[in-house]
């Protein structure tokens, strides 16, 4: 997971006066604010979480309005958003290191939760796990909505020599969430891994390296399952139609991109697509269109709404000083993305004889967009300026 460092500012001072008066000092500059997770779509409006350099915000915007802060954390460490027009979910995580114990010192556990509610709060506690010091497990948690509905994939400890992987589904104000899946993390099958995506009726999850299962919530059973190589992504439409990112050979090279559904084996779509970070959104599917982030060139990227045929129409490109930033989502409807550009940089390098390395310090703006799949210009949801800011 990306680490992201909060620049310190400086009170800067004025060293002359100018004639016919004085000035006083320069105000600090405000707070650099990064793009932590998301942007995300919730109906109309479009939710993230940034960091001001004490807290982690989770924010919501539309074009034209002011930002808005939903709610704030601090000492703990938010991720995996997801949102509906009905629905906001989220994953807090928290470390907790007991005193040491002889002869084995400090055993520290990961206690994570995932909150839900509605835009307007509260947000309610829908799960919560502990890794019993287990350390790190190399299945990630997730979290995904879908109306009123929240989709979990988790790792949970119910003794040191039981481990679990589940997928649950659970609703905010109702008191216990329904097990999908549930798997041993330790010497079974690797079931119920990867991130936990849900569209409708269905719920999607992994089944070993390389299957994807697609599961009816509503039925109760398995609608299907398909075999992809080397699967990075996935994401699901309410017909239980699938759209997965998938490597042919070297995880370093541009990915391929297919879909399936109950009733056919789908096709692929006739180009490759960009995937810098694996924990951010690599593929999207609703309305039998595919939002991804294709492959131009070594250097530059855009993002693109595909039909099931692959024909495409470019919503952004990415290029130079301007990348793509965070996640990117689609509703059917409407489409939401971040970019970053990047006006100034510097090396910044530790005192001599610390054994640390330079880092590239950069200064600029991530701007949130809203658009609409129909077309025409998108508009801007919110402007997150920062400044010296090493890059993750």
């Amino acid at each position: 997971m990306n680490v992201r460092i909060v620049a310190i500012a400086a009170l800067c001072c004025i060293a002359g006066a100018p004639v016919g008066g004085s000035a006083g000092p320069k105000a600090p500059p405000a707070p650099s604010r990064q793009l932590w997770y998301g942007p995300v779509l919730a109906g109309a409006r479009v939710v993230w979480l940034e960091s001001d350099g004490s807290q982690l915000v989770l924010e919501s915007g539309a074009p034209g309005r002011r930002a808005a802060p939903l709610f704030r954390q601090d000492g703990a460490w938010l991720d995996d958003l997801a949102a509906s027009p009905a629905v906001i979910a989220l994953e807090r995580r928290t470390m907790t290191c007991p005193p040491p114990a002889p002869p084995i010192g400090h055993t520290c556990s990961e206690q994570r939760e995932v909150l839900g509610g509605s835009p307007a709060g509260p947000f309610d506690l829908l799960a919560a796990s502990d890794d019993c010091g287990g350390g790190a497990i190399s299945v990630w948690p997730s979290v995904d909505v879908s109306g009123t509905v929240v989709a979990i994939g988790e790792n949970v400890c119910l003794s040191p020599g039981d481990r679990r992987r589940r997928i649950l589904v659970a609703r905010p104000g109702e008191s216990r969430p329904r097990v999908l899946c549930d798997a041993d993390l330790l010497g079974g099958p690797a079931r119920c891994s990867g991130d936990a995506r849900i569209a409708g009726r269905f719920v999607a999850w992994r089944e070993g390296r390389d299957a994807i299962v697609v599961f009816d919530r509503i039925r109760r059973r398995v609608a299907y399952r398909r075999l992809f190589p080397r699967i990075e992504s996935y994401d699901l439409q309410r017909d239980g139609k699938l759209v997965v990112a998938y490597h042919l050979r070297s995880a370093a090279a541009p990915a391929w991109v297919a879909w399936r559904s109950q009733r056919s084996d789908g096709r692929g779509l006739p180009f490759r697509i960009r995937i810098p970070d694996r924990r951010n959104a690599a593929v999207r599917i609703a309305a039998d269109r595919i939002l991804v982030e294709r492959a131009l060139s070594r250097t530059s990227s855009a993002l693109v709404l595909s039909d099931l045929h692959g024909r495409t129409r470019r919503i952004a490109r990415f290029a130079g000083q301007v990348r793509r930033a965070g996640d990117f989502d689609l509703d059917g409807t409407r489409v939401t993305w971040a970019s970053t550009r990047v006006t100034s940089s510097h090396t910044e390098c530790p005192p001599p004889g610390i054994m640390t390395p330079c880092v590239l310090e950069e200064t600029g703006v991530t701007t949130i967009r809203l658009g609409n799949v129909a077309g025409g210009a998108p508009q801007v949801v919110a402007r997150l300026p920062f400044h010296d800011v090493a890059r993750s």
